[in-house]
């Protein structure tokens, strides 16, 4: 089978959130001689985070780049998300930061989406990252990206409405 045929596979398994499943699954088909790729990868990652379980969600993220494949946009939302949304120890707004970052410096095309979920681990963070949120707004703005409505929510959470 090929790869895209197996990726496919995966992604009906990660739709039943039984990453225990899935991850055995990805293991059977390595096993098997499959060279998964990022989209693959992507998958796991992405189950993992929407159930909750970031770090090992993270953990396929370094598997991923031990295989020398390169993360993208998939690769790094759904971790982001999960920092700005799931994730309550104090420093989650920190990973999502340095995962926004890692993106910046990889020239990894970054959306309003990632922008939001950043500034939402800001708004939720205790206390609020006010001065953050204002300088990441600000590079998404000098970055051309146009604020959608979950930015400006954020941004509202985060230094009030204007007058």
């Amino acid at each position: 089978a090929t790869v895209v045929c197996e990726t496919a596979l995966l992604s009906a398994y990660a739709h039943t959130c039984n990453t225990q499943a899935l991850a055995k699954r990805f293991e059977e088909l390595l096993r098997s001689g499959m060279q998964p790729d990022t989209a693959a990868f992507n998958v796991m990652i992405d189950a993992h985070a929407k159930v909750g379980q970031v770090g090992k969600a993270a953990g396929w993220c370094v598997r991923m780049q031990d295989r020398k494949l390169k993360p993208n946009g998939r690769t790094y939302g759904p971790l982001i998300n999960a920092y700005a949304t799931l994730q309550s120890s104090a420093d989650s707004w920190k990973k999502a930061r340095g995962l926004i970052l890692t993106m910046e410096q990889n020239s990894i095309t970054i959306s309003a989406v990632e922008y939001s979920q950043v500034l939402k681990a800001y708004a939720n963070a205790n206390p609020q990252r006010k001065r953050e949120g204002e300088q990441l707004f600000h590079r998404m703005i000098a970055s051309q990206i146009k604020p959608n409505r979950a930015v400006i929510l954020f941004m509202c959470k985060l230094v009030g409405p204007t007058q």
